[in-house]
């Protein structure tokens, strides 16, 4: 058979309600077997994402693995693992929320996929912390710890241009309100500079971590937010520009996955079928 190209599905803009922001914590199944994890995302769950996907509307995947942030915490006499930072993040775009909806919740395909999470991910076993993703809302300045938020309210193709992705330790001596007002500050200074070559932006602020994507046109970008939160958040725990990896449909022979290195930022995408014997 001829080799695989690329899928020929319509590109569409997608508005920023059609995306998911996603920060998942492995669970406790995994919590000692991080390794098992990292094989069972790259062999299994970041192909399968795009090969059930794609076909129901998904139009662009970011997903990437974090360094392993497990710390010892005692509770109640005994050792418990505890996740401080996730460790897969992943931007998931669809059109609009209408089509994720659709997609997720009215097909079997859908249903089974979103079912695939939970042997793999925490859904809030305590003291693990729970798996969270969920469309961002437009900014405000009275925002709340782990809501995604919209910074730039365009309708784009996430494909086209340049994808980054950064996530940032807090610095643990500032406490929460001056945590909350350094951020707020940054945002409200930066909307209001010049940033018209930045044409995606979706933040999330957790107590512990500052997550930001962002899509521009251009690969380096003086406009860029990511300078910005750099100068008064940690050093970055991931930062890095997504790189494109193809996936094959589903049901192909020799399908062993992705390659995919801690710190990775993928921009999955998915082949047709081979035609021709």
């Amino acid at each position: 058979m001829s080799d695989a190209k690329p899928e020929t599905q319509p590109r569409v803009l997608c508005q920023p309600d059609g995306i998911r922001v996603w920060r998942g914590y492995r669970s406790k199944t995994f919590v000692d077997n991080r390794t098992g994890f990292d094989e069972k995302i790259k062999s299994i769950f970041v192909p399968h994402t795009a090969q059930q996907m794609f076909p129901l509307g998904l139009q662009s995947y970011f997903p990437a693995l974090l360094p392993d942030s497990r710390v010892m915490k005692s509770t109640d006499g005994r050792n418990d693992a505890f996740l401080i930072l996730p460790d897969e993040i992943a931007l998931v775009v669809y059109p609009s929320k209408q089509m994720y909806d659709q997609a997720v919740t009215s097909s079997v395909a859908g249903r089974a996929y979103s079912m695939l999470h939970w042997p793999m991910f925490s859904s809030g076993e305590a003291p693990i912390p729970k798996s969270l993703s969920g469309p961002p809302v437009p900014w405000k300045e009275n925002w709340e710890f782990d809501e995604p938020l919209t910074l730039v309210n365009n309708a784009i193709d996430w494909q086209t241009g340049t994808t980054e992705a950064i996530l940032l330790p807090r610095h643990f001596e500032h406490s929460d309100s001056d945590y909350r007002y350094q951020i707020t500050e940054c945002i409200t200074s930066w909307l209001k500079d010049d940033h018209s070559q930045i044409d995606g932006s979706v933040l999330a602020v957790n107590p512990t971590y500052l997550l930001y994507w962002e899509h521009r046109e251009a690969k380096l970008e003086k406009q860029s937010l990511v300078h910005k939160l750099k100068a008064f958040m940690g050093p970055p725990y991931l930062h890095n520009m997504s790189k494109v990896a193809n996936v094959p449909p589903a049901f192909s022979e020799k399908d062993n996955g992705v390659e995919m290195a801690i710190g990775d930022v993928l921009d999955v995408r998915l082949l047709a079928s081979a035609i021709g014997s």
